[in-house]
């Protein structure tokens, strides 16, 4: 469901709990105000393991967000425009040691766990990363999905095969000159750009993409 980039105004009513099959919620850049409900919030740990993207960013002068969200997997400034995931804020010092080796182990694990899908569901003739040169696409697409990607999904997602295989669309073609408005060429991936290909925004606000 996305309702982005337009002037309805209110709050997220509490009913929308009950839409258990929703996969992605996109509320940024809007009028809407106020708390995501938690039944709302609940449907994040549920089977389709909802994504929610809104302004919950809190404002540089005030130190208030725009919406208050316990649940959102990237948040933006409703004024500034500017997303981003919210894991990217960096990890306090740990001194045990034994806890920095445990997190350490927890990521290889996942990584090798999403590489392993990939190879069975994307890539074909028994194919595997460890086999890849470095600037191989279908690399380049894995790294940026496990270690770039802002929306930091889990590669239990619904959306993660579908994610990665736009990645490896965009990574194997020249995307940055994707897209014509006029006589002007636009660059798909840059930053100013909230819905260019690469960007941390659900993948089906990218340019021309429809899912």
């Amino acid at each position: 469901l996305t309702v982005s980039e337009n002037p309805m105004a209110g709050t997220i009513p509490s009913a929308l709990g009950l839409c258990k099959y929703l996969e992605s919620l996109n509320i940024y850049y809007t009028n809407i105000e106020g708390t995501i409900p938690e039944e709302v919030c609940l449907l994040t740990q549920g089977y389709n393991n909802l994504q929610i993207q809104a302004d919950c960013s809190r404002d540089k002068a005030t130190a208030v967000p725009f919406i208050k969200c316990d649940c959102c997997k990237i948040c933006c400034d409703h004024n500034t425009h500017e997303c981003k995931a919210e894991s990217d804020e960096q990890p306090s010092d740990i001194d045990d040691q034994h806890t920095t080796s445990t997190i350490a182990s927890n990521s290889d694990v996942t990584r090798t766990q999403a590489m392993e899908k990939l190879e069975v569901e994307v890539l074909h003739r028994g194919a595997t990363f460890n086999e890849m040169a470095s600037d191989d696409p279908r690399q380049l697409a894995l790294n940026w999905i496990l270690d770039e990607d802002g929306m930091g999904l889990d590669f239990n997602a619904r959306n993660f095969i579908q994610r990665y295989t736009l990645a490896l669309l965009a990574y194997s073609l020249d995307s940055q000159a994707w897209g014509v408005t006029g006589d002007e060429t636009v660059n798909l991936r840059v930053v100013e750009s909230n819905f260019s290909w690469l960007s941390s925004v659900d993948e089906c606000s990218w340019y021309n993409v429809t899912c």
